[in-house]
């Protein structure tokens, strides 16, 4: 008997039978025990780094730290195809969904972990002159070049890796411009780096570890890949090893050529970012990464963004407070670095809250915002679970609310892969992919499914309700009184599963909600932690 079709990513949907997929979806286990795999290998990873942080290996397996995620993804896809089997089902997905590819045999297993692009003559000239214009439009001044003073802070040169709202605020605040950190500037000569034999071999040793733990980790998930899937990640992992650590040391070089200095390292997400930032610090200079678009009431995994840094930096004061005493007691610490968390007291969320005060309360909520994952085919197991479950649970909350009579735009991520047509959902509904700070003048109400977005706190600094479906706890922590107090600001539901392993949630509880809603904010977490 052939095995029945199952798409196990967004774009593999047959658009024609939707209707047909949606009344029939299932999981073959719960999406808490996908995201629960995830986390095991995630950890297995870090674990390594943390035996081995005194060493080169361990140095660049911690600035190379997303080379789990093509663990994490490949075994994560094998799992999930695996139990479909078992279940009678196959595993379908577009081209684009590589690692299910892998994971099922029909995208060839080759390692391709190319160098930095080196750029030379005309190329690199134009990179120099865009990098000089960029600097001038960001700093305002067309000759800031020229003022040693103002691009220094205790008498070393201020480098700004990724110019956002938070490094600019930092900057203006303290008084100092900032020269930009090209990526082609401090990656120059990484084409010339020669690594020793003893290098080499440690970054082998290295990858051969990570790989052997990473398996028994997985194993011990039932998770039986076959050789050839770890044949690949250990090459992958070594090759990924090499280019990094010739990265490294020729930021390592150009970073002695310059001397110490004071690197706004962005949100630490890049390799690159990370390694320059690590190599500063290492050379005598001051490093600061800093918390990008997220709130600061919560205690998320901040380890990549902080282990390589001599300062963190989030909204508040107490933010700052709420990491100091409790991240390190949730997240274990894979480097011995303990940066200075401190408060940028930047007032972009007040003026949110200020700006949408002045129009008064919400008197009837209407039409309700759903916001969105962004659904990618390549990232459809991002975090374990897969997202064709969180898609289904998409469409029921839009046509839950759809029924009980509200108009809903369905606010999608603007880095969904495919934008998704209106029909998916079903009559009523709007789809758009506008940036949300543009839009979210045209709801009454908001629903969240995943408080990893940045839209959540965002959100919450309006004068518009808030509903929260808590679908993956991971996610974020609240300690403490935060809890309680984001309870006071949202109505927070718990999401649970179904016999088919579905999310469910209270949908009539979330309409009367919507329904019953007075006009009033608490205001009190916001005006503590995001102020």
């Amino acid at each position: 008997m052939p095995l029945k079709k199952y798409p196990v990513e967004v774009t593999a949907i047959d658009k024609n039978v939707i209707n047909e997929w949606f009344e029939s979806f299932n999981l073959p286990v719960a999406p808490e025990k996908f995201n629960q795999t995830w986390l095991a290998l995630k950890e297995a990873y870090f674990s390594v780094i943390r035996r081995k942080q005194s060493s080169y290996g361990g140095k660049i397996l911690a600035i190379d730290i997303k080379i789990f995620m093509e663990y994490s993804k490949i075994l994560c896809s094998y799992n999930f195809i695996e139990l479909l089997r078992k279940n009678g089902q196959e595993a379908v997905f577009s081209k684009n969904a590589r690692f299910f590819g892998l994971a099922a045999g029909t995208t060839a297993l080759e390692v391709d972990c190319p160098p930095a692009p080196v750029l030379k003559g005309l190329a690199k000239l134009k990179r120099k002159l865009r990098s000089f214009a960029y600097g001038v439009r960001i700093n305002k001044k067309f000759l800031y070049a020229l003022d040693a003073k103002d691009l220094q802070r205790d008498s070393i040169p201020v480098y700004n890796i990724q110019p956002l709202k938070e490094s600019l605020w930092y900057s203006k605040k303290r008084g100092f411009d900032f020269m930009f950190a090209s990526q082609e500037e401090w990656l120059n000569g990484h084409d010339r780096i020669k690594l020793d034999h003893a290098r080499i071999k440690e970054l082998e040793d290295s990858a051969a570890e990570t790989c052997r733990c990473i398996r028994d980790a997985a194993q011990a998930l039932a998770i039986d890949a076959p050789f050839k899937i770890y044949e690949y990640l250990e090459k992958f992992t070594f090759q990924r090893l090499l280019r990094t650590a010739k990265e490294y040391e020729a930021v390592h070089l150009n970073t002695l050529k310059k001397g110490p200095m004071h690197i706004l390292g962005s949100n630490q997400c890049a390799a690159f970012n990370r390694m320059l930032a690590l190599a500063n610090r290492e050379n005598g200079g001051f490093s600061t990464s800093f918390n990008h678009g997220n709130d600061a009431f919560s205690c998320r995994d901040l380890r990549m963004e902080m282990s390589f840094v001599n300062e963190f930096m989030t909204y508040s004061k107490a933010g700052a407070e709420n990491l100091r005493v409790h991240h390190d007691k949730i997240y274990q610490p894979f480097i011995a670095n303990s940066p200075e968390i401190r408060s940028l007291d930047l007032p972009l969320y007040k003026n949110i809250f200020e700006k949408y005060s002045a129009g008064g309360p919400v008197k009837k909520v209407k039409k309700i915002f759903v916001l969105g994952h962004a659904f990618d085919p390549n990232d459809a197991l991002i975090w374990g679970h897969p997202d064709i479950g969180i898609f289904h649970l998409e469409m029921k909350i839009v046509r839950r609310l759809v029924a009980d009579g509200f108009e809903v735009i369905c606010k999608g991520h603007p880095d969904t892969f495919e934008h998704l047509p209106e029909d998916f959902y079903g009559p009523g509904t709007k789809v758009i992919y506008d940036r949300f700070e543009e839009v979210m003048q045209e709801c009454d109400g908001m629903l969240f499914y995943l408080t990893i977005s940045t839209t959540f706190p965002y959100g919450l600094c309006t004068n518009k309700p808030a509903v929260l479906l808590n679908t993956v706890p991971s996610h974020r922590i609240y300690p403490g009184e935060v809890l309680d107090m984001l309870k006071k600001r949202c109505a927070i539901f718990d999401v649970t599963t179904n016999s088919d392993n579905v999310y469910e949630f209270d949908g009539k509880a979330v309409s009367e909600y919507f329904r019953n809603f007075d006009g009033k904010i608490d205001t009190s977490l916001i005006e503590k932690y995001m102020f």
